[in-house]
């Protein structure tokens, strides 16, 4: 998902490191309608798990909790694909 949003940032010749990649996402494509705020929350979901899992001690995510993100991860991607072919022709 995170590369996904670096290359739909990329059709505005805009980068980001890690953690600005999903401020600049939501500035440049939910405030702007280009993506729903119901889509974009998969990332800020999947961005939190991800989170809690490499920086807390002892977190193991849930396998139910793991199997939703997978699930949105594909409707985040091929929106995101689909925003892009849009934006670039």
């Amino acid at each position: 998902m995170f590369y996904a949003t670096l290359a739909l940032l990329s059709t505005k010749q805009l980068s980001a490191s890690k953690h600005s990649g999903v401020s600049l996402f939501h500035r440049e494509f939910v405030k702007t309608g280009v993506i729903s705020p119901e889509v974009a929350k998969f990332l800020d979901v999947a961005f939190d798990l991800r989170s809690k899992s490499d920086y807390r001690d002892f977190v193991i995510p849930e396998e139910s909790k793991v199997r939703e993100v997978l699930r949105e991860s594909e409707v985040f991607i091929r929106t995101i694909e689909s925003a892009a072919k849009n934006l670039v022709g």
